[in-house]
């Protein structure tokens, strides 16, 4: 790992990444400095209720574009980029419309099912289509590598949404904590105008019906198999929580959920955001991204094992000091979810390789294999043991068994040895067992 840790401290690479998350490193110390105020103003069932909140945005966006975005960075032409950031957000506009009436018209089964504050579920379409149009903006900024403007929205996003919140439940507002989520995101577009404005401009030079239909034509896949495959991730994702609530109580689904918060964390502000940057670059050698590849693999391990070897080994006692005694569970279930994101971490990034060589329906297969372990998981826990740490133990094992998986299939294709493969996946998983013993005995 020598070569490609000296190599990645003289790239541009990391120079592009430092960029993106430099900015959402820093604005992310305020809502570390909020979250005690806020676990202390809102109750775990509170938290429970964003989470699903949260979940349903999640999953609107990840097929409400079609995910058109995805193909922004692909055509050489940058009148082909415009119009295919017009794409995705007209199908996100159209699909929210529908939602919104069909949300007037079953009103009534959801306020049954929520029993209070069920019409700001009709916020729902907006935040989507919202988040949704935020997400291709920042796709079509990272074609042209203009890393700050994505690393102010998506900072500005998170601040907007927990200073929001704070206030809201100073004032005691009742359900602030789901408001703060409304604002952030009705909030967020402000700070784009000028981005805004000059897209428009562009999109009013460049709109062409005919090049619309080719485009359509042309980058069909996406539609046709990477919605299919983020619809089927997104649910994934948010399934845990919606099942989870059938059969456990309201305040275990808050632990759940804050834990999940808490690790998606460095996932959301530093994974993702070299995945974006990985993608740009990739794209550029099309043909040998197997360098890069192994760079982005070495300094991925480096950023992740210090932070998820931190919560393994100190999950509950920092939860308790940090968040109130009442949440030391979550930190338990934090330590064992650990081992997941630590490979979601690392294989993020590499898996944009499915983008740039048009496999997205291998991504496909793998996201059906992955709802379906944690659906098991949730079913063996849930139903047949009934014990919420049994459940997200399975549901943790399973997930960092799959994802580790599509690692060993995301470097071979970017033809990396088997030697470098296991150094990156095995010897990490070592040290947190490592770690994970050494709590359990300390406790």
């Amino acid at each position: 790992m020598a070569n490609p840790l000296s190599n990645l401290l003289r790239s541009s690479f990391l120079r592009q990444v430092g960029v993106l998350i430099s900015s959402a490193l820093l604005t992310q110390m305020v809502p570390f400095l909020f979250a005690p105020l806020l676990t202390r103003l809102f109750v775990p069932h509170d938290f429970g209720v964003v989470a699903l909140y949260v979940a349903i945005v999640n999953v609107g966006c990840s097929i409400v574009t079609g995910r058109y975005e995805l193909a922004i960075v692909l055509p050489r032409s940058s009148r082909q980029a415009h119009l295919l950031l017009a794409i995705a957000i007209g199908w996100a506009f159209i699909i929210n419309v529908l939602l919104f009436v069909l949300l007037l018209l079953g009103l009534s089964l959801i306020h049954t099912g929520l029993r209070s504050d069920a019409w700001l579920f009709l916020f729902l379409p907006l935040s989507i289509f919202l988040a949704a149009s935020l997400q291709s903006v920042n796709c079509w900024l990272n074609r042209q590598q203009r890393y700050y403007p994505i690393s102010v929205s998506n900072s500005a996003q998170r601040l907007l949404t927990v200073i929001s919140s704070a206030i809201l439940g100073v004032a005691h507002i009742k359900s602030g904590l789901l408001y703060g989520q409304v604002m952030g995101k009705v909030l967020t577009p402000i700070v784009l105008l000028k981005v805004l404005s000059e897209i428009y401009q562009k999109l009013r030079r460049d709109f062409s019906r005919k090049w619309i239909r080719r485009l359509l034509k042309r980058y069909r896949r996406f539609p046709l198999y990477s919605a299919p495959s983020s619809l089927i991730n997104a649910l994934s994702t948010a399934s845990p929580i919606i099942l989870l609530s059938l059969f456990f109580r309201q305040t275990e689904i808050g632990l759940y959920a804050l834990s999940v918060r808490v690790l998606m964390l460095p996932v959301s502000v530093l994974s993702r955001n070299i995945g974006q940057v990985f993608l740009s670059r990739a794209q550029q050698l099309k043909l040998t991204p197997e360098v890069l590849t192994r760079q982005v693999a070495s300094w991925s391990t480096l950023v992740a094992l210090p932070i998820f070897g931190v919560l393994v080994l100190c999950g509950p006692v920092l939860f308790s000091w940090f968040f109130g005694a009442a949440w030391r569970v979550a930190g338990q279930y934090t330590q064992l979810m650990s081992f997941w994101l630590f490979y979601v971490f690392l294989t993020h990034p590499i898996s944009m390789l499915l983008v740039i060589k048009e496999q997205q329906h291998k991504n496909l297969l793998f996201d059906v294999l992955l709802l379906a372990a944690r659906l098991a998981s949730i079913a063996i826990g849930a139903i047949w043991l009934k014990n919420m740490l049994i459940t997200v133990a399975l549901f943790a094992g399973l997930g960092a068994l799959l994802w580790c998986g599509y690692a060993v299939y995301l470097f071979r294709l970017a033809q990396q040895r088997y030697r470098f493969i296991m150094a990156i996946l095995i010897l990490p998983l070592i040290m947190l067992c490592c770690l994970g013993m050494l709590s359990f005995l300390i406790r």
